[in-house]
């Protein structure tokens, strides 16, 4: 499938009177694996949500187009993977049953079961365990497997290797490798050695103040 996202050219966003960024535009087709880079409070989780359609640009507008069509603000979830440390997982929920819920509502890129899924994690001996009592870098490692076993396009990808060991960060690094030719996945990053080493494009927040 050809996807070409696109976002309308002088789309902004501000809180109070502090622009977050403008005049930036931007368009990426498969294959392309973008870094959004910045200090801390730069702007980079905010120009994430607002790619991914949790918030609305200030002025502007963002558009998406999959082959030739226009896709609705309103439906680019279908499209969509997302993974950031402020996401919240059901943490009463087994890892099974996070799964189980997360998998009725998006459709997985394989046939892959569930088992084989925590396996892929190193999550084997927790599939049945809560979430509550996950380690960090465990719960990064399912949200990670949330992302990226969804049938989505678009991987928008905040932080992802935080709280996550040098083995997980070399997963993690594994994952866009196996995926970044027929995706496009953005990566909001403090960190370049272990989280952008594969992106093509970068794009630096401060540059767009």
């Amino acid at each position: 499938m050809q996807i070409d996202f696109h976002q309308a050219p002088v789309s902004r966003k501000k809180f109070n009177k502090i622009w977050i960024c403008k005049n930036l535009s931007l368009e990426l087709i498969l294959g392309d694996c973008v870094a959004v880079t910045g200090a801390n409070g730069s702007g980079k989780s905010t120009l994430l949500q607002m790619l991914s359609g949790y918030l609305s640009p200030s002025s502007g507008e963002i558009k998406w187009n999959v082959n030739d069509n226009d896709i609705p603000a309103t439906e680019i979830y279908n499209y969509i993977g997302f993974s950031s440390p402020y996401m919240d997982l059901p943490e009463e929920y087994t890892l099974y049953e996070t799964l189980e819920l997360y998998f009725q509502h998006k459709q997985k890129i394989t046939d892959i079961s569930f088992e084989q899924m925590a396996e892929i994690a190193w999550l084997t001996d927790s599939l049945h365990k809560p979430i509550k009592e996950f380690s960090s870098g465990m719960k990064q490692r399912v949200k990670l497997l949330l992302c990226f076993y969804s049938n989505a396009p678009l991987l928008f990808l905040d932080e992802p290797v935080a709280n996550l060991d040098a083995r997980g960060a070399e997963w993690f690094n594994n994952l866009i490798l196996q995926n970044k030719q027929n995706r496009i996945i953005i990566i909001c990053s403090n960190n370049l050695k272990d989280e952008t080493v594969h992106c093509n494009k970068f794009i630096a927040v401060e540059n767009f103040k």
